[in-house]
């Protein structure tokens, strides 16, 4: 309620009506605000996205925020939200989110390098540069302008794998499952085995579901095949100021009812 408050512009006294009396206690209103920011690791954890970022709707994210006052709290609620976006196919907004955070650790480097989060911080900076490079490779030249430093880190970091995603085909789905499992979160199961059924429970022990990891993994998968062609595409259409689709599929030796849905995944 304070932060819904505090967006719309009302008056302090507005506010203090609003929250109550124990709304108005920095205490209290702080640790509402970062019991937020865990429920959005739960969510993520437990693989609902949408309402992870439902949870994130009404806290800022900017250099202003009360969460910078926390450095590692800073980089995870950056980095679980990126997530967030990846999950969601939304690789633009996650790729801006990655390099705002991105440059803001490689900026603090210098002052943090002797913190006790430092190691933590890198090891989820490396994440998000692995992120960065899938968003990348599958939406390359969507949104804004890709950040200069964050590309040059991500090629030094992963250039093979860079490589071979940009290719596009078959032989780069290792590259992407290789990145996807190193940078996502440890995904847990909210779904306990049935302890209290022996049938139940030994048809569990023969045959055990997948693991949260494996799950997530094969769902972004399933994207990255719809959009194998996309780079052979790209690659034809910046050779002709225009084209139609009975000439591409030509070249492409495919139907042309084939290319032009893969022209709206491409799209």
């Amino acid at each position: 309620e304070y932060l819904i408050a505090t967006r719309e512009g009302k008056s302090e006294e507005e506010i203090n009506e609003i929250v109550g009396e124990y709304g108005q206690r920095p205490l209290y209103r702080m640790l509402g605000y970062f019991s937020l920011i865990c429920l959005l690791r739960v969510h993520v954890l437990l693989g609902d996205f949408t309402l992870a970022l439902k949870v994130m709707e009404n806290v800022e994210l900017s250099q202003k925020a009360p969460l910078t006052r926390v450095t590692a709290c800073h980089v995870s609620t950056y980095y679980h939200v990126g997530v967030c976006y990846v999950a969601l196919r939304r690789y633009p907004d996650a790729a801006r989110i990655f390099a705002t955070i991105l440059n803001f650790i490689l900026r603090m480097r210098r002052y943090h390098t002797r913190s006790y989060q430092y190691d933590q911080i890198s090891k989820t900076a490396d994440r998000m540069y692995a992120l960065s490079a899938l968003c990348a490779a599958l939406a390359p030249g969507a949104g804004a302008r890709p950040d200069e430093h964050v590309q040059a880190s991500v090629r030094e970091r992963f250039g093979e794998q860079t490589a071979r995603m940009a290719r596009g085909g078959p032989d780069s789905l290792p590259a992407f499952e290789e990145l996807f499992v190193y940078a996502c979160p440890k995904f847990i199961s909210a779904n306990a085995p049935p302890y209290d059924d022996p049938s139940a429970l030994a048809a569990y022990a023969a045959d055990p579901p997948a693991e949260p990891v494996q799950r997530h993994l094969a769902l972004f998968l399933s994207d990255v095949r719809s959009q194998s062609s996309a780079p052979t595409l790209r690659s034809f259409l910046k050779l002709y100021a225009s084209l139609d689709a009975a000439r591409l599929a030509g070249f492409l030796d495919a139907d042309e009812e084939e290319i032009v849905q893969q022209m709206m995944v491409l799209k």
